[in-house]
């Protein structure tokens, strides 16, 4: 039987912080730390997240955008930081009101960012 590939083990603390900022609109915030604590490159990354959402249709739907940045480092490279930016719109659709759906596609934009990701996400509330 074939072992699964290693991969460094990560700490990624977060502050989240949210809520309403119009009577239709939210916002949030996410600030995070990341480092590796083994592996050849011990990466140290700092990011920042944020989203604003406009309410569609009342706990059904919205529309929005969000912002992603983050600083990453390398062991043997403190100091010098890759500064990744995404940004774009996103989706958020409440089939029932137990279930969430949320896509986000985003753009990179700067010399450290790639092409961008798009993100499906899908929750349900218990």
């Amino acid at each position: 039987m074939a072992e699964p590939p290693r991969r460094p083990n990560k700490i990624e603390p977060k502050l989240l912080l949210g809520g309403d900022i119009l009577e239709a609109g939210t916002g949030a915030s996410a600030s995070s730390r990341r480092w590796s604590s083994e592996g050849p490159e011990r990466e140290h990354e700092y990011a920042i997240t944020t989203g604003i959402v406009h309410t569609i249709r009342q706990r059904c739907s919205s529309i929005g955008g969000a912002f992603k940045t983050s600083w990453i480092d390398v062991s043997g490279d403190r100091g010098n930081y890759d500064r990744p930016a995404l940004i774009g719109p996103s989706f958020h659709w409440r089939p029932v009101p137990q279930w969430s759906i949320n896509l986000e596609t985003l753009v990179g934009f700067g010399g450290d960012s790639p092409d961008g990701p798009l993100t499906f996400q899908t929750g349900w509330e218990f």
